[in-house]
């Protein structure tokens, strides 16, 4: 059964695409931002990351944290990407209100 947290995934990608936008390129995320992940085919964000380590502009340098498997910048978003998941990127510097 999913916990509130993967139920609140999608409510948290809809949020922040409004408010802070949908980066353009990955080069653009830095540490802290949030990046929503969509692991299937429906419509529904299933998970959110932090990048936690940014080590360049690549997907590669863009370390992520999770909790789902407790996982503390062992992966990057280029691992994401070469799964097949739909990656979205938030810059939260650039939130509005």
């Amino acid at each position: 059964m999913p916990s509130y947290t993967w139920g609140g995934a999608h409510n948290f990608y809809k949020h922040w695409k409004t408010r802070a936008g949908v980066a353009s390129t990955v080069s653009d995320l830095q540490t802290g931002d949030a990046v929503s992940i969509n692991t299937d085919t429906d419509a529904d964000i299933d998970h959110t990351v932090i990048i936690t380590k940014n080590t360049g502009s690549s997907s590669a340098n863009k370390y992520i944290t999770q909790h789902t498997w407790d996982h503390k910048e062992e992966r990057t978003l280029a691992d994401m990407f070469s799964q097949g998941y739909g990656v979205y990127g938030y810059e939260i510097d650039k939130a509005t209100n």
